[in-house]
């Protein structure tokens, strides 16, 4: 029986693309032998039988980046822009819906730090929120999962990089294909400032050392911009290379001890990069990368995203929305649990 939830089930596998779409290049061309066309026909058969489909040498571009890198940037994603726009819409409905309930229960939806069950406001002008079910969101969130496996399971079958080796450790034991955990959208309006730059898995937290054993246990997000994202504008902005084990936690230490906070350092900020995106395309990246949202630029800026791990590696499920429901958030002191933006700045917090 087919499942209808996206994150109850396996993302699904793409059939090859057929053997004549297959790309052949001049070079190859070249070397076919002199003679009658049914034997170049033969000969040409031949070669193209004999390489990978386009689809495939697709698929390990962009496994190196995401292995070298930490990141990749799929701009010809299955999506699409019309239902990346559509899905822009149903973010935008429903951010405002949360507010309106947000608002209702005694909570300033826009002046106050809160978490609940549907929407997380962790910086002024900028959540996290859970869409409800539709049809939409689960083409959305399939497509992307789809198109992303192929890049995943490609970068488990190259070798593992020489700053992110670990223990050898047969294939079959840790499965490569992704699972999806989660998914959700973040929502920044004019007047978000830019984040602190941070990784989803620290150093020193249990997936990084985990990961830095089994090569295999890993846990991706996979970004889905929901409208078109210029270079160096209000993306995300990536630190390449910051998820290896080896080099990446050594460049980041060298960087405080310089700086004190990597939005400091001119030598880390000189390597970071904001990739331009379509809406519809896909950003994956590795939880271990260092990264931050930029700044508004006046304008609502909707970004879906997945969360799938492979190798058996999760999160605590309430890591990111925790059980209290909006409709309860009257039961607690707004003032203690809901703390305004300005106090946590007097405070010293770093918002």
């Amino acid at each position: 029986m087919r499942r209808a939830s996206l994150l109850a089930s396996d993302p699904p596998r793409r059939a090859s693309r057929p053997l004549l779409q297959t790309r052949v290049s001049p070079a190859a061309l070249c070397h076919l032998p002199a003679g009658s066309p049914r034997a170049v026909l033969a000969a040409l058969l031949a070669l193209l039988s004999s390489l990978p489909p386009a689809e495939g040498l697709h698929a390990r571009t962009h496994a190196i980046e995401l292995r070298d890198r930490g990141f990749t940037v799929i701009r010809d994603a299955p999506v699409g822009k019309q239902l990346a726009s559509r899905v822009a819409g149903d973010c935008s409905d429903a951010l405002e819906s949360y507010l309106e309930r947000v608002a209702a229960a005694g909570c300033d939806p826009i002046e106050r730090l809160y978490s609940f069950s549907e929407i997380c406001h962790r910086q002024r002008l900028r959540w996290d929120i859970k869409l409800p079910d539709s049809a939409r969101w689960r083409t959305l969130c399939s497509d992307a999962m789809a198109a992303a496996s192929h890049v995943i399971e490609e970068l488990h079958s190259l070798p593992v990089h020489e700053d992110d080796r670990g223990l050898r450790v047969p294939n079959g034991l840790l499965p490569a294909r992704p699972r999806a955990l989660m998914a959700g959208a973040v929502i920044s309006r004019a007047g978000a400032t830019m984040q602190r730059f941070h990784a989803d898995a620290p150093a020193e937290g249990l997936h990084a050392r985990l990961s830095s054993k089994f090569p295999r246990h890993r846990l991706f997000t996979i970004f889905i911009p929901l409208v078109d994202i210029a270079e160096d504008a209000d993306g995300t902005q990536f630190w390449p290379g910051s998820h290896l084990h080896r080099s990446g936690l050594p460049r980041y230490e060298e960087a405080i001890e310089r700086s004190g906070a990597l939005e400091n350092d001119e030598l880390a900020l000189s390597e970071m990069e904001a990739p331009a995106c379509p809406a519809g395309g896909l950003i994956v990246y590795d939880y271990r990368t260092f990264h931050r949202g930029l700044h508004s630029i006046g304008r609502e800026r909707p970004v879906a995203y997945v969360l799938c791990s492979t190798g058996g590696a999760s999160v605590w499920s309430g890591y990111k929305f925790p059980k209290l429901e909006i409709e309860h958030a009257h039961t607690l002191d707004v003032d203690l649990n809901f703390p305004r933006w300005e106090e946590l700045q007097r405070m010293g917090f770093r918002l």
